[in-house]
């Protein structure tokens, strides 16, 4: 029995004939456009081979609906009129589809392309996958390969890793195989079937980003010289901020290990990055994972460690400069990785809401660590407000957490944490000089403009800071909202750091920030606690 996909549903080709004499007379098209226009995905007996993983913006064969991320493929001919479409053989092959493109996969270990274009990664365990052209075959051995096939057959291949063998036609004199292998950044071009083609240049950029959805994890292998970290290229479906960047890598692992934005502590490791993870892509520029949005001024790697090596870029201009680009604009607190104006590779800082540069791509790297990697947040160094500041010596620091929390889940990390042996807690303002002091030491330097405090309350007549203490001085409330709990938070408002008390229910949408505070060792805790 043969099986048609029609708008991502199956059914035999009876039912189909049946779907067209009942749909309205403009649904089924032009007169003569037949059944086998319309379908999307033709499925043979031989059953389901592979799984549709993302779809980007896919036209799918004269408009018909799209296969649901998700669903399963089975053999038979994918034609995509437009977007892209990323699948996943169950050999592990992902074949990523540019449209327009006529992509017929024969099973788990074999497809052909009619025309169009696409990106292959073929894991070790898959070598032996075979894509076939009018003009090709090829034979991968465990890599990634791009492949482009003009609407006369005319294929192009390029290798942007590993190895893929061309496999010619048998000799009839001693019935061997004839192979041409590609390497690393070879490519080769077969304009006619029956004829061995010949080599053209390497140019990933002839699949713009298309190369970049299938590039795996790469090692940098101790033993030459690497620190034994995987480092992986990703390129987003949007633009994104760097803390949406930076959050993505978090949640990211390879080989069971944890993911984070690039860090780079070596000019060792700032030439692999360059060399072998950037390449001659076409890329302008990648969030890498530093920054000074904690304090400005002083970088911060994401994994805490102390930025001992820098490359930043002295041409054109000289980096990182903070550059504002408009009148209430707060200066650029992020690092990335970029070619300024056809420069080396160096890196720059920027803006989240830059008018003049977007950036869709990230460097993530993949490294062992005991360090709980749930709370996904980036904490400054402690400041002390020592007793010459007029202060107790207890200390304070800023978290900035990279997902949503509740003013409760943060007043328990906060908890969590100690210094010189002091448990930590929400920042407790009970005089107006301590307020003033975390203002001019922490906030009016950082780039975080929605942080907690220790504050709360069952109605925003009566709060109370966590230890116990009422609120001595009236914080700046939103007027005209009814409720019942509030807690507190330090805000950026009409041009100043205000105490604001805010509705219990209302959730910073994305990152924002937490304040801690140590009370001065053997001094006890100044309250209750929280």
């Amino acid at each position: 029995m043969r099986w048609l996909l029609v708008g991502g549903v199956l059914a035999t080709s009876a039912a189909v004939a049946a779907v067209a004499l009942l749909a309205p007379k403009d649904a089924a098209g032009p007169a003569d456009q037949n059944s086998s226009d319309r379908m999307t995905l033709v499925v043979d007996d031989g059953g389901f081979v592979a799984t549709l993983r993302e779809s980007t913006a896919a036209v799918w064969s004269n408009g018909a609906a799209p296969l649901d991320v998700g669903g399963r493929v089975g053999s038979g001919e994918l034609r995509l009129g437009a977007g892209r479409a990323d699948l996943v053989l169950d050999s592990g092959v992902r074949i990523v589809v540019e449209g327009p493109a006529d992509l017929a996969i024969e099973s788990a270990d074999s497809a052909f392309l009619r025309s169009g274009k696409v990106a292959v990664y073929v894991p070790q365990h898959a070598i032996g996958f075979t894509l076939t052209t009018p003009t090709s075959t090829l034979v991968d051995q465990g890599t990634e390969f791009g492949v482009v096939a003009d609407d006369s057959g005319a294929t192009e291949v390029h290798v942007f890793r590993g190895q893929v063998d061309l496999v010619y036609p048998a000799d009839g004199d001693n019935g061997q195989t004839p192979r041409h292998s590609l390497t690393d950044r070879q490519a080769w071009r077969v304009a006619e079937a029956g004829t061995r083609g010949a080599g053209v240049e390497f140019s990933p950029a002839t699949f713009r980003g298309l190369a970049d959805q299938i590039v795996e994890p790469i090692l940098w292998s101790t033993a030459k010289g690497g620190n034994g970290h995987y480092y992986q290229i990703v390129v987003h479906e949007a633009p994104l901020t760097w803390q949406q960047a930076a959050l993505d890598a978090y949640n990211r692992y390879h080989k069971g290990l944890p993911g984070h934005l690039l860090t780079v502590t070596s000019e060792e490791e700032h030439r692999f990055v360059v060399n072998r993870l950037i390449g001659d892509r076409p890329l302008p520029s990648a969030w890498m994972g530093i920054t000074d949005v904690l304090r400005e001024g002083y970088f911060r790697w994401v994994t805490g460690e102390p930025v001992e090596y820098e490359c930043w870029a002295v041409a054109p201009l000289k980096q990182p400069d903070n550059y504002i680009e408009r009148q209430g604009h707060g200066g650029e607190d992020y690092g990335m990785y970029t070619s300024l104006a056809g420069a080396p590779w160096a890196w720059n800082d920027l803006s989240n809401d830059s008018i003049h540069q977007t950036v869709w791509v990230s460097l993530v790297e993949y490294e062992p660590t005991s360090e709980d990697r749930r709370d996904c947040s980036i904490a400054s160094e402690p400041i002390g407000w020592t007793r010459d500041l007029g202060g107790d010596g207890q200390h304070y620091r800023l978290v900035m957490s990279l997902q949503p929390l509740s003013w409760d889940e943060a007043a328990e990390r906060a908890s969590e944490t100690s210094l010189l042996g002091v448990a930590g807690q929400l920042a407790a303002f009970e005089t107006e000089a301590e307020r003033d002091f975390v203002v001019d030491t922490i906030l009016k330097v950082c780039g975080v403009a929605e942080n907690f405090v220790g504050l709360r309350g069952e109605s925003p007549d009566e709060p109370r800071w966590v230890t116990g203490a009422p609120l001595a001085f009236d914080p700046h409330t939103t007027p005209n909202i009814p409720t019942d709990r509030v807690y507190g938070q330090m805000r950026w408002l009409d041009g100043a750091w205000r105490l604001q008390t805010v509705p219990w229910e209302r959730r910073p949408a994305g990152w924002f920030g937490y304040l801690v505070e140590y009370p001065a060792p053997g001094s006890g805790e100044r309250g209750e606690g929280s």
